[in-house]
Order: structure tokens, then sequence, then C-alpha cells
């Protein structure tokens, strides 16, 4: 980035899913999640719905202060899947 002279900038709205299950085995998440995809979480983490309504104020604070510029964001799998559950009528379809 640095020759193009871009900047970087990091946002901890693109991370993760906040499980709430650290140290755990991911399976154990995995497991209970397919119960309730949308729903499901536990009682220091965040359910999907939580984690597109952040994905969805980074998105609305590029749009705002972009509006005709080019980004790129760099994420990981679950918040790419909550954009793109932003963008259509039914979320539990993309999950």
């Amino acid at each position: 980035l640095r020759h193009h002279q871009l900047p970087l900038h990091v946002d901890a709205r693109l991370n993760e899913r906040k499980s709430g299950m650290d140290g755990l085995p991911v399976h154990a998440f995995n497991d209970q999640v397919k119960l309730d995809p949308l729903h499901f979480k536990t009682a220091t983490g965040e359910s999907f719905l939580e984690q597109m309504e952040r994905v969805r104020s980074f998105l609305d604070e590029l749009a705002a202060r972009h509006p005709h510029g080019k980004i790129l964001a760099v994420s990981h799998e679950n918040p790419i899947i909550a954009a793109l559950a932003l963008s259509v009528p039914d979320a539990s379809s993309v999950i």
C-alpha cells in the first residue's frame, strides 16, 4: 500500500464474530450455532444478527465518507457473510 500512497485503516467492526467461547474447540460453537444460526449467542458473545448490525455500521460509515470512492475492505469469513446477508431480504438464506 505504501508505494501507492494508500492509507491503511484497521476497524474492529470487521472482526470475526464474537463467539464468547474462546479457548474451546471451534466445533463446540459451530454445533450450537446450527440450532439457531441467526439468534444463537453465548452470554459474552454476539448473535449473527448483532454481527450484521456491526458490519452495517461499518458499511454505512464508508458509504457516507466515500460516496464516490473505491474501497478495499479485508475481513474474515463471518463478517463477509454478514455483509452478504445485508444485501438480501432474508438473512437466513445466506447462512
